[in-house]
């Protein structure tokens, strides 16, 4: 059906659009949001236990990393429009890739990156672009560091919309981890390497990323495994203060989470950040290891382990960081790479 017979009572903009909240929008197939129902906003936590959680969880599980929008439309045109809440602006990050978003075009794992939806600190703002005129599944990737009080989608009225093809698994892979799963420092939210993923394997994501605050409380392990999930990847590593927090809490948390789902792939990550106290490194690796080692020694024929040491590789190893903590797009790319076969084997794709 077209827009202006589903949505009758919503006026065209003065760009002559008609623009829909994704929230309550249902041929707008929003993920990227657990408790969503519950919510009713766009906050990647539970928001019962808000005052429960550290501050850096507190903060920016409003932010909406790994949070994705996609439809299918003929529209000649698509408009954005957002109104930002607490972006969290930074002198090593894009602010395209902090409060912005961005749009790609196609279906399964043919999408391409098609437009950037720029962020002019306004707060408020409204992005339109042409299209071909064609039918087309789009996907927007929300703000990376940023929460949101509205993101709406802007179609021309006599346009049709529908949801998107299917995901190839619809139960989504979750990531828990720290900036890096967040999505720092990629230049625009596309390239965050979950959601680089997201299109390689044509999957649902959600993105428990937290910057500075990935210290494996045992709540949000029980928090997390109140939802079945396809596969599970921990990359809890880089927040943690050393080996020694690790080694206290790296292993109850896998535990804990394995208790709730004892059938679901699990995933295990050590930091690729590496190169600035390779002795701590390894020192946390060796951590990390032990977890997955008694996994396995238990019977456990479902966990994965992944050497973060080696994800960055010797070729333009120094092109793959920020600030030799923080992925580039390239870094990104490989942490995708190094996560994809072993991911692509869990689900069986």
């Amino acid at each position: 059906m077209k827009i202006n017979e589903l949505y009758p009572g919503i006026a065209p903009a003065e760009d002559g659009l008609v623009y829909l909240e994704v929230l309550d929008t249902p041929r707008i197939r929003l993920t990227g949001l657990l408790w969503k129902d519950k919510n009713k906003n766009y906050h990647r936590m539970d928001d019962e236990f808000t005052e429960e959680y550290n501050p850096g969880i507190k903060r920016r599980s409003a932010h909406t990393a790994g949070v994705q929008a996609s439809f299918r439309t003929d529209s000649e045109k698509i408009g954005v429009h957002m109104v930002l809440d607490d972006p969290e602006y930074m002198n090593h990050m894009p602010d395209n890739a902090v409060g912005g978003a961005d749009i790609y075009i196609g279906s399964g794992t043919e999408k391409r990156y098609w437009h950037v939806i720029w962020n002019d600190r306004k707060g408020d703002f409204v992005q339109t672009e042409l299209t071909d005129r064609c039918v087309h599944d789009y996907t927007v990737n929300f703000p990376l560091y940023s929460g949101l009080k509205s993101f709406r989608i802007g179609l021309c009225p006599d346009a049709e919309i529908s949801e998107p093809e299917p995901f190839a698994v619809e139960k989504p892979v979750i990531f828990y981890g720290s900036s890096i799963t967040q999505g720092g420092c990629a230049s625009h939210p596309g390239n965050n390497y979950i959601n680089i993923l997201s299109r390689l394997l044509n999957i649902n994501t959600v993105d428990l990323g937290f910057s500075g605050s990935c210290l494996g409380e045992p709540m949000i392990a029980k928090l997390i495994a109140q939802h079945d999930a396809a596969a599970f990847v921990m990359d809890y590593d880089h927040n943690a203060s050393g080996a020694e927090h690790l080694s206290q809490t790296h292993e109850n948390f896998f535990r804990l989470y394995r208790a709730e789902r004892p059938d679901t792939p699990v995933i295990i990550l050590t930091k690729p950040d590496y190169d600035d106290n390779p002795a701590d490194g390894e020192a946390r690796k060796k951590v990390i290891y032990k977890t997955y080692e008694n996994a396995i020694r238990s019977g456990d024929k479902n966990v994965y382990f992944i050497d973060g040491s080696k994800i960055f590789g010797e070729h333009l190893r120094d092109c793959c960081t920020v600030d030799r903590n923080h992925p580039t797009d390239l870094g990104f790319a490989r942490i995708a790479d190094a996560v994809f076969p072993v991911l692509k084997k869990c689900l069986c794709l």
